[in-house]
């Protein structure tokens, strides 16, 4: 038997309220990815990811490709260490619900990195074009993919006098004396 009209627009509505939730929850995670890369919040951050995530980013002086969400969050513990600071605003999200299970979202990232070991500072801003999954209800971010808009890098200022550093107290300490090479980090 054929839907009545009544039972049609029913349908659409659902159909739509549905997508401006995927859109919302796709948005949050993007927020949550932000907030557990400055963070170093790792065992959440393996939790947005899917088990077969990979990325893509470039940056004035560098390029990963990597592929497994494991790999992408030990390049994240070691970039993100307790001599470094990040701050990442993701903003202007454009986010499109292709169907049930799949969704891309473009956004502008604007950033500011210092590492105290390397007497490293960058800012920048850069464009993201991530591709997102849904199993089992929830969203996980299958690919990000970032190119720069801008990138200033600068060494040998003069570390801040900072009054409050998170990852100082929470980020991964690394031994003295072990120098991370700028090209294999990250800064996303």
């Amino acid at each position: 038997m054929a839907a009545t009209p009544f039972e049609q627009e029913f349908q659409e509505l659902r159909d739509k309220v549905q997508k401006l939730e995927d859109i919302e929850e796709v948005r949050l995670l993007k927020h949550r990815y932000f907030r557990c890369i400055d963070t170093a919040n790792l065992t959440e951050l393996a939790e947005l990811l899917h088990k077969d995530f990979s990325a893509d980013v470039r940056g004035g002086w560098y390029h990963h490709q990597l592929k497994g969400r494991d790999a992408w969050v030990d390049l994240i513990r070691y970039s993100f260490h307790s001599e470094f600071k990040a701050t990442h605003t993701g903003h202007h999200p454009e986010i499109e619900i292709i169907d049930r299970s799949n969704a891309i979202g473009r956004w502008y990232l604007t950033e500011e990195v210092i590492d105290f070991r390397r007497n490293f500072y960058m800012t920048g801003a850069s464009l993201y074009n991530d591709r997102y999954i849904k199993e089992n209800g929830r969203w996980f971010i299958l690919h990000l993919q970032y190119e720069r808009i801008y990138e200033i890098v600068d060494y040998d200022r003069p570390k801040p006098n900072f009054t409050a550093h998170y990852l100082g107290e929470h980020g991964v300490r690394h031994p003295p004396g072990i120098f991370v090479d700028p090209r294999q980090t990250a800064f996303y």
